[in-house]
């Protein structure tokens, strides 16, 4: 057997097909790298931005409803871009500017839509009103720092929640209670997310910044849900349910371990979460490999010879099969290498020491991975796809005798399997649930996750994938084994 591993091994090396795959994937990955790197290196101005926006608005058509909610936004957005300019991008008033509630939980950037707005409809009023709330509101910015503004919105937010307990003890209405205490409720997750703030960012870094503020709107949509899951009856409630909660857990573990840093944009998380469902090109060379390393032995009129060896056909078959397999690995090392080198330069090697995090639905816990271990959960989720393609390759291969087959066959469950999930989410019976393509991703169940259709569990994409794979297979075996040569 070992040795029938290795000539099979030998031959597939030597396919043109493989050896160009695997240079046109460092290629490849050599032309993300430096598209990318022009990208970051060429990001979006806020200089450019205003005069590209000012030149739009003298082409907009004011009469129509279309033309004057384009006019409103892309003024706020020249606003906000001549903010952006005069302190920086990533300037500490920026970030209150876009993020936090100055009036009446609106921000600047929202003040500001809505005097573009009181323009259009010229409602002079309501002009005045805005713009005297923004110019106090720069007034008072332009010359603070970020430490005092922090004091000062702490000692703030502590007064607002103190009004709005004086208040609750004088309310006798049950939907003004509610209100008001979703309000103190709201008031405390913003405190909270002050207080910090002023532990972990006496300097301003707009990540942190960005990781607290994700924090806070979490926890206050979170907490305003029904904290049980059994109430909620369709799956669609549930998913929603489920998104929030792990948004909510998964942003509280950043901020209380202190991982402030852009862990969206780290290698670690981006090769973990992105590396399985971008093995396009290993899923080529599976084809490819799988599609043509039996029926080749027909097509060039080598079977007679090896079946002539002293070997079983079935251990020729096991081959055969084993060596797709070893092949699938090592293109998958391979292109997790290439993976490995791309996401180091453009983002730091160093990156690859922030933890990849997911949320643990049965236990309600983050649990955190190092990316290698992260990277092979996600791959083997997808593995029941991989082997499926490999499985009806050598399938249709045997049946056929033909590598045009074999290959279209392959490529043909890829494309078809995508079609149909397309169309998957908007019918859910028990049928439905049969289509092979819904079992073969398992991501969709990592850690207590749930599928979109009620008829979707794990142990019945796991059943389903292993009548599939050993069906495909024995088939093969059995067919193979009865095929007769003498007209070959």
């Amino acid at each position: 057997m070992i040795k029938l591993v290795k000539n099979e091994l030998i031959k597939a090396f030597h396919k043109k097909a493989v050896i160009f795959l695997a240079i046109f994937i460092a290629l490849f990955g050599a032309l993300v790298y430096f598209v990318n790197k022009s990208d970051l290196d060429n990001a979006y101005s806020s200089e450019q931005m205003i005069a590209d926006n000012e030149e739009y608005l003298k082409n907009l058509d004011l009469s129509s409803e279309i033309g004057r909610q384009d006019y409103i936004s892309t003024c706020s957005a020249i606003e906000s871009a001549k903010f952006s300019k005069e302190y920086g991008d990533d300037n500490w008033r920026v970030y209150v500017y876009d993020n936090v509630a100055v009036y009446e939980d609106q921000t600047p950037y929202d003040l500001v839509y809505s005097y573009c707005e009181a323009t259009v409809n010229n409602d002079e009023e309501k002009k005045e009103i805005y713009l005297s709330i923004i110019d106090k509101f720069k007034d008072e910015i332009r010359n603070d720092n970020w430490n005092n503004y922090l004091n000062n919105a702490i000692e703030a937010k502590k007064a607002e929640i103190d009004m709005y307990k004086e208040q609750l003890k004088l309310v006798s209405n049950d939907l003004e209670e509610k209100e008001l205490k979703d309000n103190i409720r709201n008031a405390e997750f913003d405190l909270e997310g002050l207080n910090y703030r002023s532990k972990y960012n006496r300097e301003f870094d707009p990540h942190e910044s960005d990781v607290i503020s994700n924090y806070v709107s979490s926890a206050k949509i979170y907490k305003s849900m029904d904290q049980n899951e059994d109430n909620y009856k369709t799956i669609e409630e549930k998913q929603e349910f489920r998104a929030a909660k792990s948004e909510y857990y998964l942003y509280k573990y950043k901020v209380e371990h202190e991982l402030l840093e852009n862990t969206y944009d780290s290698a670690s998380n981006l090769l973990a979460i992105d590396f399985g469902s971008q093995l396009l090109f290993v899923l080529i060379a599976i084809i490819i490999i799988a599609g043509s390393i039996v029926s080749d032995e027909f097509n060039k009129g080598t079977i007679k010879q090896l079946l002539l060896r002293p070997f079983t056909r079935n251990k020729i078959l096991m081959s055969k099969i084993i060596t797709s397999l070893i092949m699938f690995v090592l293109f998958s090392v391979y292109f997790a290498f290439v993976d490995i080198i791309l996401y180091g330069l453009l983002f730091g090697f160093d990156t690859f020491n922030v933890p990849v995090l997911y949320f643990d639905y049965a236990n309600s816990v983050v649990v955190s991975h190092n990316f290698i271990t992260a990277t092979l959960i996600n791959f083997a989720c997808l593995l029941p796809f991989y082997l499926i393609v490999l499985g009806v390759c050598i399938f249709v291969g045997v049946v056929s005798q033909n590598s045009t087959f074999a290959i279209a066959a392959g490529f043909g469950v890829y494309v078809v399997g995508d079609i149909v999930s397309a169309f998957i989410d908007k019918v859910n019976n028990i049928w439905v649930a049969l289509i092979p393509c819904n079992s073969w991703d398992l991501t969709q169940f990592l850690y207590g996750g749930i599928s979109n259709s009620k008829y979707i569990t794990l142990g019945f994409c796991l059943a389903e994938d292993i009548i599939i794979i050993l069906g495909l297979f024995v088939l093969s075996f059995v067919i193979f084994k009865r095929i007769n040569i003498k007209n070959q």
